[in-house]
């Protein structure tokens, strides 16, 4: 049913637009068909940036995602370690990562590579999973927690059998959000740092005054971006109502 409702809104979007550019009649804003003709054509080429852009994305998530899952734990459980970090956690969270990009592009060890990327993808999905579960682990029941420790349950078996799943619906949260801020992140990184994906071929054929395949750059931005969401929706409907936060 969702597939159906989205592909009334994007039919009914290119046939505004389809309409707008034609009352138009300028280059820089092409024609809805004139798009869909060169992705149609050139869909091979689309593909291989697409994939680029995923993979850069898997590799930066992925850690991402592990690291700020268990420092949320790491805080939770020392109280010391948690004063200690959460002052720079918070300083450097209203930091726009992406404003980063000129700075790391200037570091040696960095520059022009997919390690600009890889960083810059990192530290815009670790923060979202980090304190969601981080704020997860501050709501679990406290009833549920008081009967782990008047039943003498270890710390083992509180974190595991507790902490962890009550967890579960923050993580997906923070994870949704990631997802997001993932290809927002790639894009933006690509046009900087260039070489390769989603966010090159914007840039590259922006400079080339091929808006046809700029504009072909975004639509499969966009298209990437809703069957990224729809996949994880789909894997995460059944955990998701299986683990249910209760305080």
């Amino acid at each position: 049913m969702k597939l159906v409702r989205f592909a009334f809104y994007v039919f009914v979007l290119l046939f505004v637009w389809q309409i707008i550019s034609y009352f138009l009649k300028t280059s820089s804003f092409p024609l809805a068909s004139e798009v869909i003709l060169d992705i149609y054509g050139n869909f091979t080429y689309y593909c291989q940036e697409a994939f680029e852009t995923f993979i850069i994305i898997l590799k930066s998530l992925i850690p991402a995602v592990l690291f700020g899952y268990v420092l949320a734990f790491v805080l939770d459980y020392s109280k010391l370690t948690s004063q200690l970090l959460n002052p720079l956690i918070n300083f450097t969270q209203i930091l726009p990562k992406t404003a980063l990009l000129p700075l790391f592009v200037s570091i040696p060890l960095l520059g022009y590579s997919n390690r600009t990327k890889f960083l810059i993808i990192f530290l815009i999905c670790f923060y979202p999973v980090f304190i969601e579960v981080y704020n997860g682990l501050n709501l679990t029941g406290k009833k549920y927690l008081k009967l782990f420790k008047i039943h003498n349950a270890s710390q083992r078996d509180i974190i595991v059998k507790l902490k962890i799943p009550s967890t579960i619906p923050f993580l997906i949260s923070g994870l949704r959000i990631s997802i997001l801020y993932s290809i927002l992140g790639a894009v933006t990184s690509e046009i900087i740092v260039g070489g390769s994906g989603l966010g090159f071929l914007i840039d590259d054929s922006s400079q080339r005054l091929n808006f046809i395949r700029t504009y072909g750059g975004l639509v499969i931005v966009a298209v990437f971006g809703y069957i990224s969401l729809l996949i994880f929706t789909l894997l995460t409907r059944k955990i998701n109502n299986k683990y249910t936060y209760e305080s």
